[in-house]
């Protein structure tokens, strides 16, 4: 087994050292009762693009990141209509709609230019796509997703991008990291 997910189902997750043990338990506030190993399985996001007419791009659409937690992005999702038109799993639109997330704390891009969002997630309601290596995001950090429509003619509407992942309650990354070492 890959390191740090060496537990069988039912184990619990191995003691952590006392000086981490209080900083990584999950606050009451944010389902603290509900002991899901280390952290909570989260997602986030972007607002909603209520139409992203053929030609024209969106504004930024921003995530401001909890201040409480790192996040660990593991998996991408996306999800727009045509004209809010309904649709079923099997005949969701596949947009031509490209992507480009920009870290706004750093300035930092995820990619040298804009990629079709088909490319980087996965069509909402079926399999995600799954990020090469996991994204830690720290806690307060900021991005920016900006959408553009590349097709002559379709104007989708509804454009939303999700991140799915779960939220680790430090904010340290050495504690962060020993905990995934640990396993959850």
């Amino acid at each position: 087994m890959r390191g740090g997910f060496s537990r069988q189902f039912g184990q619990t997750a191995p003691a952590i050292s006392a000086g981490t043990a209080a900083a990584t338990g999950i606050p009451q506030q944010s389902g603290g009762n509900a002991v899901q190993g280390r952290g909570i399985v989260f997602q986030y996001q972007t607002p909603n693009v209520a139409t992203l007419n053929h030609g024209a791009s969106s504004g930024a659409q921003n995530i401001q990141f909890d201040n409480n937690s790192t996040f660990l992005w593991l998996r991408a999702t996306f999800s727009c209509d045509i004209s809010a038109a309904e649709f079923t799993v099997s005949s969701q639109p596949v947009p031509l709609i490209t992507l480009n997330i920009t870290d706004t704390g750093n300035g930092m891009s995820f990619m040298n230019g804009p990629i079709p969002v088909y490319e980087i997630a996965g069509l909402s309601g079926s399999l995600p796509y799954i990020l090469p290596t996991p994204q830690f995001i720290q806690p307060n950090a900021s991005y920016s997703f900006q959408f553009a429509n590349y097709d002559a003619a379709v104007n989708y509407t509804n454009v939303r991008y999700q991140l799915h992942g779960y939220r680790i309650f430090a904010t340290d990354m050495s504690t962060v990291r020993a905990i995934l070492q640990q396993g959850f």
